[in-house]
């Protein structure tokens, strides 16, 4: 693929602090609060911890994402819906064309140019330097996993501790070749993009409206087969968990 156009790409995820702004701001309330739009059956809430499980809970969002946080952390808990109200405020508050990158921009940003399997090399962070993801102190923690599959533990490589369970502050990890921060873990990143068929070669745009919309990058709680920058994966637009953050884009 080839991107023609420039764009400008958020140093770092958005963050708590930012987003309890908006919300101060705005108004907005956010799907796992106002229980008017309904996702496998959770009215209000999200999918999170719930002690040492993964699953619904009610009372989830991201004021309460089910873990410790402060205002440096990433925003987590929030639906596609979510993610798309807070672009259009900052567009609104600075006149610019904010919004969410489309997957081949967001792959590019993590990719940075590179051909190996992650932007650091070819072997999944072994040592915890590059990025909040899976560490192998969860492998005794096979239930937190989604859909009650167990976790690979020879994807994990051995003694592999970054020092945080779940989210860590924006920027706690040093910056990629471009000089983004996460771009790889922490929170997956919602994209523009429906689910569809492989876009245009030449800038890529979101051109179907089918049920899904796309996200990349992977989580705390990934483990590399997922982080990977070829990896894509599908939500509904009013799901939430504990695992999905924004990166905001703008165009020139």
């Amino acid at each position: 693929m080839r991107l023609t156009r420039p764009f400008y790409a958020g140093t770092y995820l958005v963050t708590l602090q930012q987003f309890r702004r908006f919300i101060e701001a705005s108004g907005y309330v956010t799907d796992a609060e106002n229980g008017s739009r309904p996702w496998r059956g959770l009215t209000r809430g999200a999918y999170t911890i719930v002690g040492n499980s993964w699953g619904p809970r009610p009372d989830a969002s991201w004021r309460s994402p089910g873990f410790p946080q402060d205002d440096t952390h990433p925003v987590t808990c929030i639906s596609w819906n979510d993610a798309d109200a807070f672009c259009r405020w900052v567009a609104a508050q600075t006149g610019r064309k904010a919004r969410l990158p489309t997957e081949a921009e967001l792959e590019y940003l993590q990719r940075t140019g590179t051909e190996t399997r992650y932007y650091w090399g070819s072997r999944p962070d072994p040592r915890g330097l590059w990025a909040n993801v899976t560490d192998d102190g969860m492998i005794g923690d096979e239930d937190i996993f989604p859909d009650g599959q167990p976790l690979m533990k020879h994807w994990i490589p051995k003694g592999r501790n970054d020092g945080y369970r779940y989210t860590t502050p924006v920027g706690f990890f040093g910056p990629n070749p471009f000089g983004l921060y996460d771009a790889i873990g922490n929170v997956w990143e919602y994209t523009q993009d429906w689910e569809g068929p492989d876009p245009a070669l030449v800038d890529p745009r979101p051109t179907s409206a089918a049920r899904l919309k796309s996200m990349k990058g992977g989580s705390w709680m990934s483990t590399p087969d997922f982080y990977r920058p070829s990896l894509r994966i599908q939500v509904e637009p009013e799901s939430r968990t504990s695992t999905r953050g924004i990166r905001v884009v703008l165009e020139e």
